[in-house]
């Protein structure tokens, strides 16, 4: 027979819930070993969840110019992300994307809205970028200004520094291209500037 949920267990009560109903399933002998596996999987949960908070945190504090955030978990590893700005920020670099393309500066607006769910996989934060991130081009003589919108992924590179990936869609290309933005690297040249 399974134990009730003690009162001084933290866990939701989902996850209580979900440990009795399989434990009743689960014959005497086998039952300790269920409940360390169910354990494991609470804990990879929580584990998950700080790790997209942390790292949110970072480019928040990187970000500068913050007015608020409101982080709003959605499931066991999904959160909704808004972060409210006083002002446009914009990082000014040259980093060439291919012949006579280079992506000339990166721009978090007032608003920058996503969701993001922990991709344990790639060791960072897969996000739908709704609003609040843009990208400068310049092809050739011409600058373009894209909005980047959906899949992005935040996570840090070998030397531990804050990396976001996307792909878009440069116009006079038959397929989107990825660019790796280095953050943390423009964030330092931005405060060496200042």
């Amino acid at each position: 027979m399974a134990d009730k949920p003690h009162e001084e267990d933290k866990r939701p009560f989902v996850y209580q819930e979900i440990e009795r109903q399989l434990l009743t399933l689960v014959s005497e002998e086998n039952q300790k070993a269920a409940k360390n596996m169910i354990t494991e999987l609470f804990r990879l949960g929580k584990d998950g969840y700080q790790f997209a908070v942390d790292l949110i945190s970072e480019l928040c504090t990187e970000l500068t110019g913050v007015k608020s955030m409101q982080i709003i978990p959605k499931g066991q590893m999904e959160l909704d992300v808004d972060i409210k700005r006083k002002k446009d920020l914009v990082l000014k670099f040259k980093h060439p994307v291919a012949p006579l393309v280079d992506l000339t500066a990166v721009k978090f607006g007032e608003d920058l809205n996503f969701g993001a769910i922990v991709d344990k996989e790639k060791r960072g934060l897969r996000m739908n970028i709704r609003r609040g991130l843009s990208m400068t081009f310049k092809l050739g003589p011409l600058e373009q200004v894209i909005d980047v919108k959906g899949s992005a992924l935040l996570s840090r590179n070998e030397k531990n520094q804050l990396v976001l990936s996307t792909q878009t869609q440069i116009p006079g290309f038959d397929s989107p291209v990825t660019i790796a933005i280095p953050l943390t690297m423009l964030f330092a040249q931005r405060k060496s500037m200042i």
